[in-house]
């Protein structure tokens, strides 16, 4: 199974697995194919509807990734015709999640690699407290976050007199708009610009040194 798993790797393709239902530290006690030590692979636990780890949901500091929602997930899947309920509860529903955000992730950046893709994703979790120490990112997907990360403005240090600096942040190949004014009401864009693999750029504002004051905004390009 990891021979076929890494030639999917080789493909570009992203292999999203369930961590489990046996309440258990899959660090400890691995489950396969989430604990393969390999970079496609994407390993999930479950979530409740609060947020909190499911009471059945494996875990693992290092071996699962991220967690998604797994507790009374309606779905189409009935293990018998006699069989009506179709709400389910385990890591099987919540991978799906996880699966379905790649696939958005990928239409939207088809040049990217699976390592970036997957980053992107991890990068983008929310953190939850029940999740910490349980999964590599301590977090629970979100999907809006991924497709459109938030954008922050920070100060770069700069000498007296010199023009202001900033560093735009807002995920890689991304295009921003860096916007100022004045009064806090009337905006003008200043630069359009895209950030680097890594997610940022740097800009002086060689105006700001004839301004005694001016405020900045990042915003994403339509």
């Amino acid at each position: 199974m990891s021979n076929a798993i890494y030639s999917a790797r080789n493909a570009g393709i992203i292999f999203v697995a369930s961590c489990g239902n046996n309440a258990v530290n899959i660090d400890a006690s691995p489950r396969y194919p989430a604990c393969y030590d390999v970079d496609n692979v994407v390993s999930v636990l479950a979530t409740t509807r609060n947020d909190a780890l499911w009471s059945l949901s494996n875990y693992g500091a290092t071996n699962a990734d991220l967690g998604a929602p797994g507790e009374q997930i309606y779905t189409t899947w009935s293990p018998s015709d006699s069989f009506y309920t179709s709400l389910f509860s385990g890591t099987s529903l919540a991978a799906p999640y996880v699966a379905s955000t790649f696939a958005l992730m990928l239409v939207k950046y088809p040049a990217e690699r699976h390592q970036q893709i997957i980053a992107r994703v991890l990068n983008a979790t929310d953190p939850l407290p029940s999740l910490a120490g349980k999964c590599v990112t301590g977090g629970r997907l979100n999907l809006r976050q991924a497709l459109s990360p938030p954008l922050q403005l920070t100060i770069v240090s700069a000498p007296t007199n010199a023009p202001f600096q900033l560093r735009v942040a807002g995920g890689p190949n991304r295009t921003c708009v860096v916007e100022a004014s004045i009064t806090l009401t009337n905006w003008a864009p200043i630069l359009t610009n895209v950030t680097s693999t890594n997610g940022t750029f740097d800009f002086a504002d060689f105006d700001s040194t004839n301004i005694l004051r001016r405020f900045y905004r990042a915003t994403a390009a339509p």
